[in-house]
């Protein structure tokens, strides 16, 4: 009796309005990802899915693993369940982590951390109809000529790059650390620290446009030696679309602009922050804060992989 009693408790339990759900197949093997995002994006480019990254997993590139090639909408790589850096998900080493292109769209990265890739840790190379968010994600001792580049490979508009409430920390990069070419960045309750880079932590260059609100730099630096630069750097064909309630502090430039400098008329724009908000005490990461232009996620049915690699 008390046997048959238990087996009904765990058969409601599941079903019961409130509960947890019962645990979901995750990913734990770089290879099994890149595997089913592929087969997803064969089986339906516009439809998308879900694909769960275990917590605390680290998928280690060093081995020269390939990158994750994403060129399909609405695919969304999620760490835990529900899309977060305390989940302890990273992508270690290796040239690239994840190239994007194509006009793929409402592709989505949440609580994943991006670190050590000794060439570009992520690029954007969608096209103009193609746009990414990066939600809680984190760039972390990457090299290279720049940890997140916004780039269209054959010389067109380039996509568009929305990054929000994430950390760019003790990256070392040749050029910048976000550098924008011909693309749309959108920065949101981003920080960046104690990053060296030649020509600016951001720059904007060829026709790109940047907006960005609540962001901090803090002890970020680096030297051309070939002329004044500044924290952020717009050249003369791109657009400073938004600056508002940014702050920076102790970054070091070639000149005397610490905050905007437009390279083409030496001109300086200063941060209109005055405190550095940290990401966390402005809005907690969910799911809902998202575009709602974006495809909805359904969190108790990832996409189905063929071999997962799961734990329970």
């Amino acid at each position: 009796m008390k046997i048959q009693f238990l087996f009904w408790i765990a058969f409601l339990l599941p079903h019961m309005k409130g509960q947890t759900p019962v645990p979901r197949n995750c990913y734990s093997s770089w290879e099994d990802l890149k595997r089913d995002i592929q087969s997803a994006e064969e089986a339906d480019p516009t439809a998308g899915g879900v694909f769960e990254v275990c917590p605390g997993t680290i998928f280690n590139l060093a081995l020269f693993l390939a990158p994750i090639a994403i060129n399909g909408n609405n695919i969304v790589i999620r760490c835990g369940p529900n899309g977060s850096q305390k989940n302890d998900c990273s992508v270690v080493g290796g040239e690239n982590h994840f190239i994007l292109g194509g006009s793929g769209s409402g592709i989505r990265f949440l609580g994943m951390r991006f670190e050590s890739a000794f060439r570009t840790a992520v690029i954007a190379g969608g096209d103009v109809d193609g746009d990414v968010t990066f939600d809680d994600c984190g760039w972390e001792g990457n090299g290279g000529d720049a940890s997140l580049i916004i780039s269209e490979p054959l010389g067109g508009q380039g996509m568009t790059v929305n990054v929000i409430g994430c950390s760019f920390d003790r990256n070392a990069n040749i050029d910048s650390i976000i550098q924008n070419i011909r693309g749309t960045l959108i920065l949101r309750r981003t920080i960046f620290s104690n990053n060296t880079a030649k020509y600016g932590t951001v720059s904007v260059s060829n026709g790109g446009s940047i907006s960005f609100a609540n962001t901090c730099f803090v002890g970020n630096g680096g030297s051309s030696g070939i002329g004044p630069s500044g924290t952020v750097v717009i050249d003369g064909n791109s657009i400073l679309a938004l600056n508002d309630r940014n702050y920076g502090e102790e970054n070091t430039v070639d000149g005397s602009c610490r905050d905007i400098f437009f390279s083409s008329s030496g001109e300086c724009e200063v941060f209109s922050g005055t405190e550095c908000i940290e990401t966390s005490t402005v809005m907690p990461n969910t799911i809902e804060t998202l575009s709602p232009t974006f495809a909805p996620l359904e969190p108790s049915t990832p996409f189905p992989s063929s071999n997962p690699t799961a734990k329970p």
